[in-house]
């Protein structure tokens, strides 16, 4: 297991506007889980590292730079929140 202090707890599907999107990520983060965000209409995972405000800070392991924004109504940097339509949560444990 690569990451054995991490338990995996489950499937959120995104849905509404990118808003109401962006709430739910906001809401599971402030309750304490880890977040891999699905991207790009499915196509691609990337971990949310932390939120500022509106911006989601990703971190994308194919991205030569490994970081990045995902911003509410901003595709300037590849991934936006209207083709994220999901996230897998995690819990770390002891």
């Amino acid at each position: 297991n690569l990451a054995p202090n991490f338990r995996y707890t489950g499937w959120i599907d995104l849905k509404g506007t990118n808003q109401d999107k962006l709430n739910t990520i906001k809401r599971y983060y402030n309750q304490g889980y880890y977040i891999a965000l699905r991207v790009n209409n499915d196509s691609h995972s990337v971990a949310l590292d932390h939120i500022n405000g509106d911006k989601l800070m990703i971190i994308d392991p194919s991205s030569n730079d490994k970081t990045g924004i995902i911003e509410l109504h901003n595709t300037k940097y590849g991934y936006n929140l209207e083709t994220t339509i999901g996230m897998n949560i995690y819990r770390k444990v002891d």
